[in-house]
This record gives C-alpha cells, sequence and structure tokens, in this order.
C-alpha cells in the first residue's frame, strides 16, 4: 500500500487443520518442560488433564493423543513500513530518490499451539508433523536507507 509517500507491506501466512505431535517433550523427561505443567496431577484432588512429572519407569512416554494438538497458525513473517522523501527536498544535496524504511521479520504468530514453533519444517516426509522441539524461528528488527544518486 502507498499514501502520500509512505509504503506499507506485509507477508501473512498460516496453516489450519494440521495436528502436531509434541515428541520433544515425550522423549526428554529431564528437560525443562513448559508452564502448563504447573497443573499436573499431585494427588487426589487435583487436575486429571495432565499426568504426574516423573522420571521412572513409569513416566507414560508411549505416543497418544495427549501429545497431539491443534497445530493452526497465522504468521506475520515480514512487515515493511517505509517513507519516500520528496523530490523537491533532495534536489539541494543532489540526490535522485531517498526512503527510510523499518521492517520486523516474524512479528507475531497467532497460535493456540503450546510448543516452541507451530511452523514445523522437516526434509523428512516421515517426520512431518512431528515437533522434536527445535528452536523458533527469530524475531529481527532492520533499519534501512535506500539512496539514489
Amino acid at each position: 500500500m502507498n499514501y502520500k509517500g509512505f509504503d506499507f507491506s506485509t507477508l501473512i501466512y498460516g496453516s489450519f487443520g494440521n495436528e502436531i505431535l509434541r515428541n520433544y517433550e515425550r522423549q526428554t523427561p529431564l528437560a525443562n518442560m513448559l508452564n502448563y505443567k504447573l497443573a499436573r496431577w499431585t494427588g487426589e484432588g487435583s487436575t486429571n488433564e495432565h499426568p504426574r512429572l516423573t522420571t521412572g519407569a513409569n513416566r507414560n512416554n508411549v505416543i497418544s493423543e495427549y501429545y497431539v494438538e491443534d497445530g493452526s497458525f497465522v504468521r506475520f513473517r515480514n512487515v515493511q513500513l517505509g517513507y519516500t522523501i520528496p523530490t523537491r527536498l533532495l534536489e539541494k544535496v543532489k540526490v535522485q530518490r531517498c526512503r527510510v524504511y523499518v521492517a520486523v521479520n516474524n512479528l507475531l504468530t497467532i497460535t493456540q499451539y503450546r510448543g516452541f514453533d507451530p511452523d514445523l519444517g522437516s526434509f523428512d516426509p516421515l517426520s512431518s508433523g512431528i515437533d522434536f522441539g527445535f528452536y523458533p524461528q527469530a524475531r529481527s528488527y532492520m533499519v534501512g536507507l535506500n539512496v539514489g544518486f
């Protein structure tokens, strides 16, 4: 979009209806857990949704629907806002064009998925939809200046 010297662009994409297996949680009992584990089963009268935490032989690490959840998401991948300085202001400094901009990559991900990142990528077709606990995509900020002489 352009309006009076300002320009705005964005890339928004998403995925809907996919399910993700939280395999990293099932396979690493001694690793850090996500905060929903605070609501785990601790005895009679507590929750029945999340099992007790244990590293013992009976820690229930068999694949089950407990580890599967909705992986739908919408991600604002690239967002950029710029301003092109009018040419009449640039004639004195012998510049033909000048544009200043700010940009953010991976600004926002809207999802109900509890894992690190619902946007799973895999080169292995047998592991599609399986979250191995890799770090999420990094957010980066940029400031730029395009000058033409």
